[in-house]
């Protein structure tokens, strides 16, 4: 089946999509790829998926066809710890 691709706007950021139909009756599989790879990298699995099975994959911000994010991610705060007793 031919794979979709589109973008897709999380909050403000535009994030590059492809979506390999299948049975709509089914749970779709989405797949995440490592930091660096665009969703091309996955492509020799989804051919060895059952073709029935939907599968949705996405380009992480600055990856592939997804742009670069308009703002920094805001950084987590760094747990500290606690006092040696």
């Amino acid at each position: 089946m031919p794979v979709s691709m589109r973008v897709v706007v999380v909050g403000n950021q535009p994030l590059r999509v492809a979506v390999r139909p299948g049975d709509p009756t089914r749970t779709p599989l989405l797949l995440v790829n490592g930091i660096g790879a665009s969703l091309e990298l996955l492509q020799p699995l989804v051919d060895a998926l059952d073709a029935s099975l939907e599968v949705v994959r996405f380009d992480v911000p600055g990856v592939g066809g997804s742009p670069l994010p308009a703002e920094p991610t805001p950084r987590r705060p760094t747990p500290t710890r606690a006092p040696a007793r």
